[in-house]
């Protein structure tokens, strides 16, 4: 056999016959060892690893590898374990994937995506999205100049790309940069002990944070104590691998069958019917329309077809998100004959995400921009309670930068002309309501949410001048409404105060009246409205202050229409008495 890097003809020394031996004979078995994502328990992924048998002369596997890179002769091994691992992955369900190690010298061999396409295809019958190539940061060899290029035509069949052993590799930052992978996987010198060393914990929040940032996910390796565990999830580490949440093992199966499959996607096929509270405000925000990752790509083409508006599908396992499928990609695959039978998740691409209850307009903007360079046009998913609820696209991302930049405008305006008026923030709102909860004194207080609705389109119709005299008059109104009380800016254009127990509903309703008077003299202002929600005898039924703005997230989530007055259910009964 020609050693595909050396230009041999065939191993000539004694350690290559033995490397040949152990291939020829196959004295190598396959385990597979768990990843788990720590949320929820799934098992989601098995790691290929190769056990040398005690008859092939060779210690370890690490004693093995490193043998048949002195001899060149990686090519060779590493096709062979390649190929039994995915052999034992024929009988898995579609919704496990398999992670199979790969060295760069391998990965930037011309032949390699070639190789690999055909191995999954003739092999395991798996499609590539479920397969993730690791690429291992302790191999010294690195050619930036061929490796990015070879991973990304591996990344546009559909594979998945992960870096291995993240933290102890010298070039680990150049080849993150480089080769934009999907998933990072923290070594174990960074795991083991973490919960008892604050500069390794400082690092890794570090790097989940850049992760998030980038639309990489991260899974932490070696975790063998629950310490750990707590540590990572903690941390906002999603998955884990270790000998805590299971050993390698040569039947998988047997796990999987412990382990329920996920149910199929609530929902799927059909758009939800409410954006989230937060992405309200914001013109052009297209509702997500999701799918099962079993759905055929001819079912999904012609959800598509049904609603001309929609730029893609949210591909979904469960409750987890496996990606977005663009519109011209389903379309296309659906005029295939060989293709339009397999499942939509073959064509998920990995995209990136955002939490409703945590948006950060600099941090969404950030994001686009870095997937940008991937020459993607790809949408951020909006999640809620991890379920995609709302699509960012590039023109509504551009439509947001205008807005912001105008609205900002329109203040400075304001406030060169002696018109504005300062409220704390999201920060202060957290602030006041945890001190509010943590004091002892006898007295009690109500909470109200008041959101204003419809300004943007008011904006758009009307001019930001116009907009930001019905904002200024909205918060003359709350002063006036309520000049006992706090009076805070929770963000966009929605507010909070704080009132002693039992008055808010008048407030409110003192609030509502002086607002659609002071709007009566505003052309086209009658389209925009308050909605308010309260939240009674906040002391007496939460713990933080963030406790009271999600309960009164929910209530707004379930109000009967935009413009809505929603009492307190829990105060209803006290009130009529």
């Amino acid at each position: 056999m020609q050693s595909s890097f050396s230009g041999q003809t065939g191993p000539d020394s004694q350690l290559g016959r033995k490397i040949q031996r152990l291939i020829d004979e196959q004295l190598f078995s396959i385990v597979y060892q768990p990843i788990i994502d720590m949320r929820t328990q799934q098992i989601v992924a098995f790691e290929a690893l190769t056990r040398p048998h005690l008859d092939s002369n060779f210690e370890s596997p690490a004693a093995l590898f490193e043998a048949a890179e002195a001899e060149a002769m990686l090519w060779e091994l590493e096709g062979a374990t390649r190929r039994a691992a995915m052999a034992g992955a024929r009988e898995w369900p579609e919704h496990v994937q398999l992670f199979i190690n790969c060295a760069p010298c391998v990965a930037e061999h011309e032949d390699f995506e070639k190789q690999l396409i055909g191995e999954l295809e003739s092999t395991c019958a798996r499609y590539p999205a479920q397969l993730v190539v690791e690429i291992t940061e302790r191999s010294p060899h690195l050619d930036m100049t061929v490796l990015p290029a070879r991973i990304d035509a591996l990344r546009q069949r559909g594979l998945q790309i992960a870096i291995d052993d993240v933290g102890i590799g010298a070039s680990g930052l150049v080849r993150i940069s480089s080769l934009r992978p999907g998933w990072l996987k923290l070594d174990r010198a960074l795991i083991g002990g973490i919960d008892r060393d604050r500069f390794r914990l400082n690092l890794v929040r570090h790097l989940v944070r850049f992760a998030r940032a980038c639309g990489v996910q991260v899974i932490a390796e070696g975790i063998e104590r629950t310490e750990e565990l707590d540590v990572c999830r903690d941390l906002g580490v999603c998955f884990g691998q270790g000998f805590l949440l299971g050993r390698p093992t040569a039947g998988p199966m047997g796990l999987l069958a412990e382990c329920p499959p996920p149910q199929p996607t609530r929902n799927a096929g059909a758009a939800h019917d409410a954006l989230p509270e937060s992405v309200t405000l914001l013109r052009g925000v297209q509702p997500a329309m999701c799918v099962d990752h079993s759905t055929a790509v001819a079912s999904a083409a012609q959800d598509l077809l049904r609603d001309p508006s929609l730029p893609g599908l949210c591909v979904t396992r469960g409750d987890e998100l496996l990606g977005w499928v663009r519109r011209e990609d389903a379309l296309r695959e659906a005029r295939t004959d060989d293709r339009s039978a397999m499942p939509v998740s073959f064509l998920a691409r990995r995209a990136p995400v955002t939490e409703s209850d945590s948006l950060d307009f600099c941090e969404i903007f950030e994001l686009a921009a870095t997937h940008a360079q991937f020459g993607a046009d790809l949408p951020i998913i909006v999640l809620a309670a991890g379920q995609p609820q709302a699509l960012l696209t590039t023109p509504t991302l551009l439509s947001m930068a205008a807005d912001m930049v105008r609205t900002q405008a329109s203040r400075e305006h304001a406030k060169s002309a002696g018109n504005a008026t300062t409220l704390p923030g999201s920060s202060g709102c957290l602030q006041h309501l945890d001190s509010l909860l943590a004091s002892t004194g006898p007295h009690q207080h109500d909470a109200v949410v008041v959101e204003l609705v419809g300004i943007g389109r008011f904006n758009h119709e009307q001019g930001y001048d116009a907009g930001e005299r019905v904002v200024t008059r909205l918060r003359d109104q709350l002063r006036r409404a309520r000049p006992d009380g706090f009076i805070g800016h929770l963000g966009l254009e929605v507010y909070l105060l704080t009132v002693p127990s039992g008055t808010a509903p008048a407030a409110i309703r003192d609030l509502l009246a002086r607002f659609e008077v002071a709007n009566a003299s505003e052309p086209g202002a009658a389209s925009v409205g308050l909605r308010a929600v309260e939240v009674a005898r906040i002391e007496a039924r939460f713990e933080t202050g963030k406790q009271v703005l999600e309960f009164a997230s929910q209530r707004r989530a379930g109000a009967p229409n935009e413009r809505s007055t929603v009492l307190d259910d829990q105060d209803q009964q006290a009130r009529s008495a």
